[in-house]
């Protein structure tokens, strides 16, 4: 066998298993429109800089046919050795990062990353909340007791940068949040300023034959980035989440 051979066989093998990864990267953990936002183009760099272009490539330069059986084994399972190790760098990285939830809290929707939420808090959820999603996200709301406890708890995390969205105990069905939705939403007069936006929520509206009464348009926070998220008062579901900002 030649090295550009060994090299293309290795190249097809890493492509292979690249691709298995960044479907699960691209379609379950860091899906658009919140990819960019969430670091899903730092971790495909990763997988497909080491396991696709530079696996293959020390495959060619280092594989040698006048090499022993030993030293060619040896110098092969170096690199599978590095390949296995920045994937399940990757791997693990794109996981514990991933989006689990979109919590509907005050006046916005909050994009929360497994990595948020840590495991005591998530013992006080309500049973459903208790176990995150292995892929996709679920969009859900919050209520805080009218308590002093809650009320205790909210001022001391808001000290340290933790909202209603990062405490699971708060978690509910997004139904339950309906009529504050309502308040929240932004109407069309007031989005005259974006007329991009507008459009967009009006092609949706189109797609889905409903008018700015059956929806709510709604902040959606991605980290530092701000979507706009729209609402199915109806049926208390999200129709999409658009790329642009309502702010």
């Amino acid at each position: 066998m030649t090295r550009f051979k060994a090299a293309f066989t290795h190249l097809l093998i890493s492509t292979m298993l690249a691709g298995i990864v960044i479907c699960l990267i691209l379609f379950g953990w860091y899906p658009l429109p919140y990819f960019f936002s969430l670091g899903g183009s730092i971790l495909l760099t990763l997988i497909v800089g080491i396991d696709v272009v530079l696996g293959p490539l020390m495959t060619m330069i280092l594989f040698n046919p006048a090499k022993t059986r030993r030293e060619l084994t040896l110098d092969l399972t170096l690199i599978g050795i590095v390949q296995l190790g920045a994937l399940y760098y990757g791997i693990h990285s794109g996981y514990v990062g991933r989006m689990v939830y979109g919590v509907f809290s005050a006046n916005s929707f909050y994009l929360v990353e497994a990595s948020e939420l840590a495991p005591n808090l998530l013992e006080k959820a309500a049973p459903e909340f208790r176990q995150l999603p292995f892929v996709g996200h679920r969009i859900i709301g919050t209520i805080v007791p009218n308590t002093e406890k809650a009320k205790n708890d909210i001022s001391f995390f808001k000290k340290i940068g933790v909202g209603p969205q990062h405490l699971p105990e708060y978690y509910v069905p997004l139904e339950r949040n309906r009529e504050q939705i309502r308040a929240a939403s932004l109407n069309k007069e007031v989005l005259q300023q974006r007329p991009m936006l507008v459009h967009g929520i009006e092609e949706v509206l189109d797609r889905h034959q409903l008018s700015w009464d059956d929806v709510a348009v709604v902040p959606f926070d991605v980290d530092t980035d701000t979507y706009t998220a729209v609402v199915n008062l109806r049926e208390m579901s999200m129709l999409e989440v658009l790329r642009l900002s309502p702010r």
